[in-house]
C-alpha cells in the first residue's frame, strides 16, 4: 500500500515507459502527452444578487485525445496510419525501474482508439537531430491501473563471493566462468622469489 513517505521519497519517474500497440508492437516513443479528460458543462446563472453559478453536465461534443511522438528507425513499419481503428486497447506501461516492465507500477489503458491526425516530422539542414513523427489518437475511455505493491527488480543472490546456483545467479555464474577461464589460463604466474631479490640481492 502506498503511503505519504512513498510519494515523497520514492516518486514515480516519467521516463521509464513503454507504449504497447495491438498487444504485439512495443513502440519506441520520445513522448506521450496530452492525456486529459475534460468534461463539458452548461453554466446556469441565477437572477438577483446571487454570486453562484450552477453547472450542469452537457453531452460530450469532442473526443478525448492524446499525442504520441515516436522515433523513426529502420526497419520502419507504419502502424499509426491516419483513420486506423485499433482492435485492442493501447497500453501505456510505466515502470519504476529501467527496462523492467513485467510488473509495472502503473498501466494506462486506452479503449476505442483511432488515429485522427499525423505529423510526419520536420527536416532541417542547419542543425542535427532525430527524425520523429507525431500522431494524435482519440479514445473512448481511459483506465488507470495502479500496482499497490511495488515489486523490486530481481536482485542477484550471492553465497560468499560467488553467485548462488539458482535463478539469475546461476546464469551469471555460467557467464563468469566462460569469460574468466581464458584469462585465468593466460595470466602471468609470478615466481615465489622476485627477480629483484634473485639477481640484485635486495
Amino acid at each position: 500500500m502506498h503511503t505519504l513517505s512513498d510519494a515523497i521519497f520514492r516518486p514515480l519517474a516519467n521516463y521509464n515507459f513503454l507504449l504497447q500497440v495491438e498487444g504485439m508492437y512495443d513502440v519506441p516513443c520520445k513522448s506521450v502527452k496530452g492525456i486529459n479528460q475534460e468534461q463539458e458543462y452548461e453554466y446556469i446563472q441565477e437572477g438577483g444578487l446571487n454570486d453562484r453559478v450552477h453547472m450542469r453536465k452537457k453531452k460530450q461534443s469532442k473526443p478525448y485525445t492524446f499525442q504520441v511522438e515516436r522515433y523513426v528507425g529502420t526497419p520502419y513499419e507504419d502502424i499509426f496510419i491516419p483513420d486506423r481503428v485499433f482492435n485492442m486497447p493501447l497500453l501505456l506501461i510505466v515502470s519504476r525501474y529501467q527496462e523492467f516492465f513485467l510488473k509495472p507500477s502503473r498501466i494506462y489503458k486506452f479503449n476505442g482508439c483511432r488515429v485522427t491526425s499525423k505529423d510526419y516530422g520536420e527536416f532541417q539542414s542547419e542543425q542535427s537531430g532525430f527524425l520523429t513523427e507525431s500522431v494524435t489518437i482519440s479514445y473512448d475511455t481511459l483506465e488507470c491501473n495502479v500496482n499497490n505493491i511495488d515489486v523490486e527488480p530481481p536482485q542477484l543472490l550471492f553465497k560468499g563471493d560467488i553467485p548462488a546456483v539458482h535463478g539469475q545467479g546461476a546464469a551469471l555464474m555460467t557467464i563468469s566462468k566462460a569469460v574468466s577461464s581464458p584469462y585465468d589460463r593466460n595470466k602471468r604466474k609470478w615466481p615465489e622469489v622476485s627477480s629483484a631479490k634473485k639477481y640484485y640481492g635486495i
